[in-house]
């Protein structure tokens, strides 16, 4: 296993209870999802694995080192993109990559290799000799991710690495993460961007109020589900008080997605009035639909 952890828990000093009892294992080569609404400890989790917080209990291993302790020796095997980052604004572009790289601990003839590969990599050359500061978010968001990128990484985490981009961007780091994975690098990243990643990840941790409530490869979890049938339905209290029990569903934006087999569709159309249903469509369902489903349940 590149990552082991056992029992983790955090508990901030205002007496949050960010993780209670993560358990989790990444193997080689595997791009995890962590996924979760805001607060579910996903950040929290992500910062404990990069030995940036220490947890209060429980046991971390990161490519057999302890996080906390041997900080420095693991940062120089992993590549960190915090959900917060500071960039030295002062710099350009170039300067900022190829000082990071002398930082990792490359030489100085690595360093300007480094810095022109992961340059190119994100697409920055035409930004190359400008000032960190005169960036749009966009653009800082590509170098902050091209900083984690720098040097022979065994294993990337990544907080939203694709917040802040546009969907040309978005894909773009899809594709490198995937051409990573299959040169043997793990990959542990936080995103709401379920779909784009979820094409090629192996698998999914879903976070819910510091707990992990579900753990399963992707395909495991897609088929767990079967078709789904969106019934553009308005979401009023009266209609979800008519939904038969044990009935899957979740609410999108004002709308009701139901996953269902043969017999309990025929149990939620002669549930709902047919009038009320403005649309209905069948389809395999996503990634998205699945996490939608999974934080709809209770505990």
């Amino acid at each position: 296993m590149i990552v082991s952890v056992r029992g983790l828990v955090k508990i901030y000093e205002d007496g949050t209870i960010a993780l209670n009892g993560v358990d989790l294992s990444v193997e080689r080569s595997e791009v995890c999802i962590v996924a979760g609404p805001n607060g579910a400890g996903k950040t929290t989790l992500l910062r404990i694995i990069s030995g940036e917080l220490k947890p209060t209990e429980g046991e971390v291993s990161v490519l057999s080192l302890n996080p906390a302790r041997d900080r420095a020796r693991l940062l120089r095997r992993v590549g960190v993109l915090p959900q917060e980052y500071e960039l030295y604004e002062d710099l350009t572009v170039w300067e900022h990559l190829y000082y990071l790289a002398i930082l990792k601990g490359l030489s100085l003839q690595e360093a300007r290799r480094e810095a022109r590969r992961v340059i190119e990599l994100l697409e920055l050359e035409e930004v190359t000799g400008r000032l960190v500061r005169s960036l749009s978010g966009g653009l800082k968001r590509r170098v902050a991710l091209a900083q984690a990128l720098i040097g022979d990484n065994e294993l990337l985490l990544l907080d939203e690495p694709m917040v802040g981009l546009d969907p040309e961007s978005r894909r773009r780091v899809a594709r490198i993460l995937e051409d990573l994975r299959g040169e043997g690098v793990t990959v542990i990243v936080t995103t709401h961007y379920l779909d784009e990643i979820g094409k090629f990840a192996d698998s999914v941790v879903v976070l819910k109020r510091g707990k992990v409530v579900r753990r399963a490869p992707v395909d495991v979890i897609l088929g767990e589900l079967g078709y789904n049938i969106k019934l553009e339905v308005p979401a009023t209290r009266s209609i979800l008080g008519r939904i038969p029990e044990g009935v899957k569903y979740a609410v999108a934006e004002g709308k009701l997605v139901f996953w269902l087999n043969e017999a309990d569709l025929v149990r939620v159309l002669s549930a709902l009035d047919v009038e009320a249903i403005r649309s209905a469509r069948i389809e395999r369902p996503t990634l998205d639909d699945a996490y939608l489903e999974l934080i709809s349940r209770g505990g």
